[in-house]
């Protein structure tokens, strides 16, 4: 499956509300959520979104991505790299819960 054509700058936003209303395909989630991390988006919007991703970070399912980002209230969230590597959010995290970077 060819993520980057499914999940790109044009579609994120329809996918994001098939999310909300429970009609996203459980494998398209994480990858998703990796995409809206990667691009900062999701520390802009509802915070909801945000906890999803926090929480999907937690997991290793995804990690930060590859910039540092700054939200309109001060939250600073660090790109994948600046972390350690025993930091959920780093991809020694990701690669020790037993999961593989989402190229997105």
């Amino acid at each position: 499956m060819k993520l980057n054509k499914i999940i790109n700058k044009s579609t994120w936003f329809e996918l994001l509300f098939m999310f909300e209303s429970g009609h996203l395909n459980h494998e398209l989630v994480a990858p998703l959520f990796q995409f809206l991390t990667n691009q900062n988006i999701v520390w802009q919007i509802q915070g909801t979104h945000g906890s999803t991703a926090a929480a999907l970070i937690d997991e290793g399912m995804i990690v930060f991505g590859e910039e540092p980002f700054r939200n309109g209230y001060g939250m600073v969230y660090p790109s994948r790299y600046e972390l350690t590597e025993d930091e959920p959010g780093s991809l020694g995290y990701q690669k020790r819960r037993g999961y593989k970077l989402i190229r997105i």
